[in-house]
């Protein structure tokens, strides 16, 4: 299994957990994949994104900076 899927299905676990979360990338590295414990790079979190953005599993909403736009789940997401 590719490591963005591993990403990106840490990102639904955690959107899973806390279904109103929404932060910029920054926030996801630090808060939602823990990318401080050397797991995920920014690259690989950014392109985890746009995975779940194509398949509109995550809705973004941009700002004027890249740092400012916030990501969050499309609908929400119930823990099985």
């Amino acid at each position: 299994m590719p490591k963005q899927t591993n990403v990106a299905d840490e990102i639904l676990a955690y959107l899973s957990r806390q279904p109103e979360s929404r932060d910029t990338l920054a926030g996801i590295l630090n808060w939602w994949v823990r990318a401080d414990k050397g797991t995920h790079g920014v690259q690989e979190v950014r392109e985890a994104l746009k995975a779940l953005l194509d398949t509109g599993e995550v809705i973004e909403t941009k700002g004027e900076k890249e740092e400012t736009t916030v990501y969050r789940v499309k609908k929400a997401r119930r823990s099985p």
